[in-house]
C-alpha cells in the first residue's frame, strides 16, 4: 500500500484566512498562449489535422477512429458571441493554438443562432427567415473551425442549435404560443420538415477554407440530436404544447395502445399514467432514430447521441437509442439551501468537501452531485461524455457589464480530481461549459466568461494537468467493476422525481468502475465483481462511511471531511484542496509539505517518461483567485456570484517540494509558460512561494 498522508497537524498549527481575506504578495497573472517548447504545452496530445484518423466509431463502450486509434475528449464549449467575435484574421489561429496547448481536443459550438448573439448575427433577418444566413457570420465560423482543424481540435454541436427559434412564418400554425421546437421535432412532421431544411442548409454547406461541409468532414466528429430535452426539463412539458400539436400525438397514442394490446384510454399529457409515459419515451427514442437515419442519408458517418439531460432514469432511457450517452453536469451549487453541505470556517467550500453519500433520502430532494447524476448515463457497452461540465460553484450570467462576476475563489480545486476519476472509470470525455463572450468586454485576451484568461487564471492553470490525466494514460483504470440493474418499474417511478436514492451512485465511482444496465442492455455478469438491483441498493445505508475514500488501484484518495484529494501515479503526483489539519503528503517520488491553507499542487511529467526518470517536469501551484473590487464595493457574494472585475488577483501558495530521485534545476515560468528566472540549481528540495515568484507554474529540469 502506498503511503499517502502523514503528519497531521491541528487546525491551529497555522492561520487559516477567511474567504476574501487579504494576503501579502497578491499578484495578477494572465495565462497567454503557452510557448511551443514550454513544459506546460500539451498540444502533442492532439493529432493534426483533426480527422486524419478517419470517422469516429463507438466500439465496445469506447470511441475509436476508423484506423483503430482510440480517443478521449477534453473539450470546451464556445458559446454565442465568442464564436463570432474573432474578427482579426489571425485571432482564430491564436485561440486554436492556445486551446491545443492547454489540452483541448474538441469544441462544442453552442447558442450561435441566439438573438442575443450580436457579434455577427447568424441570420440575414431572423424575423423573416431562419433559413437564410448572414455570410459574415458564416465566414467567421468557417475560419474558426478551419483553425481548430489545423490544431487537431474536433467540432460538435446539436442538429438544431439550442437557441434556434423559427421566424413566425416558419411555425406551422403561425403562433409561438405552445411552440417548443425541441419537443416537436421528435414527432411533428411539419416541424420536422422545417428542421430538415435548416439541417441541409447549415450542415451541407461547404466551409470556404477547407472545401468540405460539416457532414463530409471527419473533423465534425459527433452529433447530438437535440440539446437538453426531457419532460421535466421543460416547464410545462407536453401539457404546455399548443393543442394543434398535441392533437397529432393522440392518434399515435391510440395506435400504441392497440399495438401493445392495452385498454383504450386518453393520452395523459402530464404522464402520470404509465402507458402514456411509456408511449412518450418510445416516441422520443423513435424521434432520435429517425434523425439518425436522416443525417445518415445526407452522408454523415460519425456517431450520434439523443439528448444530454440525465435528470433521472426516465429522462435517460430514450437516449439509449443513440450511439453514445451524453449527460450535462453542473456540480456544487445545490442543495446548499438544505444545509447538507459541509462548509469550513470562513465560508470556504469546494466539491472535495462533499460526503460521498446521498445528501437526503427524502423522496423529493434533488442533488447536483456529479457522480450520482453522471452515473445514470454510465451504461454498459456505451461511450459516455458530458458535453457541458462545471466543477465549480455558479452559473452563467446574462450580462457581464462593467464588473463581471465570477466563481468562488477556491474554484481551482476539483478539475484534476474529476479528470482522474473520469479516466479511472474509463469514461470518454467532458467539455467544460465556458468561453461565452459579450461585446462589452475586450475579447482578444479571453477564452470566455468562465475560463477568462484574466478572470480565471487558477482554474485555467490546471488545464494541462487535467488533460494529461484524462487523455494521456496517466491514471490506471479501475480494477473492479460494479453493475447496477435498473428495471422498467424503476424507470416509470422516476418520471418526475430523482433517481439518486442509492448510495452506490455516490461513492462507487471513486472506488470501482460503475455501470448501469437498463432493460435490454447487454452485459456479462462474470465481468462484474458485484451486481445490484437498484431498488434493493437503495436500502444499503452507507452514512457511516469513513472520512477517506480510496480508489481500488491505490492511485488516489479523497478526505471529504477535511476537503482535500491526493494523487500518486507514476507521471502525476500531488494534492489539492484545504490543508487546515493535514499538510504533509508522502508520495512515491516526492514529499509535499504545504504551508498555505489551500492549494492545487501537482508535479507531472507530460509524455512517455515517468517522474522518476523525466528530464523535464511541470509543477503546478495554484491557489485562491479573486476579482478586483471597485472602491466601496461590498465584497460579499451576490447570490451565486462573487463581485468584481479584472484584473483577477491570485493569492500566493507556499510549501516545500522534496524529490526522492535526483536533483533538478527549478525555473519560474512566465505567462506564456516560458522560462523566466532560475530559482534553484541542482536541488532535491525547493520551497515554492507563488507570491514571491509571481507564477502558477514551475519547471523542474534534470
Amino acid at each position: 500500500m502506498k503511503k499517502f498522508l502523514t503528519t497531521v497537524f491541528a487546525a491551529a498549527a497555522f492561520a487559516t484566512p477567511l474567504a476574501g481575506a487579504m494576503y501579502e504578495n497578491e499578484f495578477p497573472f494572465i495565462i497567454r498562449e503557452p510557448a511551443a517548447d514550454s513544459v506546460v504545452n500539451v498540444s502533442f496530445l492532439n493529432h493534426k489535422p483533426a480527422g486524419k484518423h478517419g470517422v469516429l466509431r463507438a466500439v465496445g463502450g469506447n470511441f475509436v477512429f476508423e484506423d483503430g486509434t482510440p480517443v478521449r475528449w477534453f473539450g470546451l464549449n464556445v458559446v454565442d458571441n465568442r464564436v463570432f467575435n474573432m474578427y482579426a484574421p489571425e485571432t482564430a489561429k491564436t485561440v486554436a493554438r492556445k486551446m491545443a496547448a492547454l489540452g483541448i481536443n474538441i469544441v462544442r459550438i453552442h447558442h450561435m443562432t441566439a438573438g442575443w448573439q450580436n457579434a455577427a448575427p447568424f441570420f440575414k433577418d431572423r424575423a423573416e427567415s431562419t433559413l437564410e444566413f448572414n455570410d459574415r457570420a458564416l465566414e467567421l465560423l468557417d475560419r474558426f473551425t478551419a483553425a481548430l482543424k489545423e490544431e487537431g481540435i474536433y467540432v460538435t454541436c446539436e442538429l438544431p442549435d439550442s437557441s434556434l427559434e423559427p421566424a413566425l412564418s416558419e411555425i406551422p400554425n403561425g403562433t409561438r404560443e405552445g411552440f417548443d421546437l425541441k419537443l416537436l421535432m421528435l414527432f411533428d412532421p411539419e416541424v420536422q420538415a422545417y428542421v430538415k431544411k435548416y439541417v441541409r442548409a447549415f450542415f451541407m454547406r461547404p466551409n470556404r477554407y477547407t472545401g468540405r461541409s460539416l457532414f463530409e468532414d471527419p473533423q465534425f466528429v459527433m452529433l447530438g440530436v437535440v440539446n437538453e430535452v426531457a419532460y421535466n426539463y421543460h416547464p410545462k412539458g407536453l401539457a404546455g404544447l399548443n393543442p394543434y400539436y398535441t392533437g397529432k400525438l393522440r392518434p399515435k397514442f391510440r395506435e400504441y395502445l392497440k399495438r401493445n394490446r392495452l385498454p383504450e384510454r386518453e393520452l395523459d399529457l402530464s404522464l402520470n399514467d404509465d402507458a402514456s409515459a411509456k408511449f412518450w419515451n418510445e416516441t422520443m427514442a423513435e424521434g432520435y432514430r429517425m434523425w439518425r437515419d436522416y443525417v445518415r442519408s445526407l452522408g454523415y458517418r460519425g456517431v450520434i447521441s439523443g439528448s444530454n439531460v440525465g435528470e433521472n432514469f426516465y429522462h435517460t432511457q430514450p437516449s439509449l437509442a443513440g450511439d453514445f450517452m451524453d449527460a450535462h453536469l453542473y456540480w456544487g451549487y445545490a442543495p446548499w439551501s438544505e444545509g447538507n453541505v459541509r462548509i469550513l470556517s470562513g465560508g470556504r467550500w469546494s466539491p472535495l468537501l462533499k460526503k460521498p453519500v446521498n445528501e437526503s433520502r427524502e423522496k423529493e430532494k434533488y442533488t447536483k452531485d456529479l457522480f450520482a447524476r453522471f452515473s445514470l448515463a454510465s451504461v454498459a457497452g456505451k461511450p459516455l461524455i458530458s458535453s457541458e461540465h462545471r466543477t465549480a460553484k455558479g452559473g452563467a450570467t446574462a450580462s457581464l457589464g462593467a464588473n463581471p462576476m465570477q466563481y468562488n475563489e477556491y474554484r481551482a480545486a476539483g478539475l484534476p480530481f474529476f479528470s482522474a476519476v473520469h479516466a479511472f472509470q474509463e469514461w470518454d470525455g467532458f467539455y467544460l461549459f465556458a468561453s461565452q463572450g459579450t461585446e462589452q468586454l475586450n475579447q482578444y485576451e479571453r477564452m470566455g466568461h468562465i475560463l477568462d484568461v484574466r478572470h480565471d487564471t487558477t482554474y485555467l492553470a490546471t488545464f494541462p494537468l487535467s488533460a494529461w490525466l484524462l487523455r494521456g494514460g496517466a491514471v490506471a483504470p479501475a480494477r473492479q467493476r460494479v453493475l447496477l440493474k435498473v428495471s422498467e418499474k424503476d424507470i416509470l417511478s422516476t418520471k418526475k422525481s430523482p433517481s439518486f436514492f442509492s448510495d452506490l451512485l455516490f461513492n462507487t465511482p471513486e472506488r470501482h468502475r460503475l455501470e448501469l444496465a437498463y432493460p435490454g442492455t447487454a452485459y456479462r455478469p462474470e465481468d462484474y465483481a458485484q451486481v445490484f438491483d437498484y431498488a434493493s441498493s437503495c436500502d444499503r445505508k452507507l452514512d457511516d462511511i469513513g472520512p477517506v475514500i480510496e480508489s481500488d488501484t491505490g492511485e488516489f484518495r479523497r478526505n471529504w471531511e477535511e476537503g482535500y484529494w491526493v494523487l500518486d501515479t507514476p507521471s502525476a503526483q500531488g494534492a489539492e484542496g484545504f490543508f487546515d489539519r493535514t499538510r504533509r503528503f508522502e508520495l512515491n517520488d516526492m514529499t509535499l509539505e504545504m504551508e498555505s491553507p489551500f492549494g492545487v499542487c501537482f508535479l507531472a511529467s507530460f509524455g512517455e517518461a515517468e517522474i522518476a526518470g523525466a528530464k523535464r517536469m511541470m509543477f503546478l501551484a495554484a491557489g485562491e483567485c479573486g476579482n478586483t473590487l471597485a472602491p466601496g464595493t461590498d465584497p460579499a457574494p451576490n447570490g451565486w456570484w462573487l463581485k468584481g472585475g479584472s484584473p483577477v488577483v491570485l493569492k500566493p501558495v507556499a510549501g516545500t517540494l522534496r524529490l526522492k530521485s535526483g536533483r533538478c534545476d527549478v525555473w519560474i515560468l512566465g505567462e506564456h509558460g516560458e522560462r523566466k528566472t532560475k530559482a534553484a540549481e541542482k536541488t532535491d528540495c525547493f520551497r515554492f512561494d507563488t507570491g514571491r515568484d509571481r507564477t502558477v507554474w514551475y519547471e523542474l529540469a534534470r
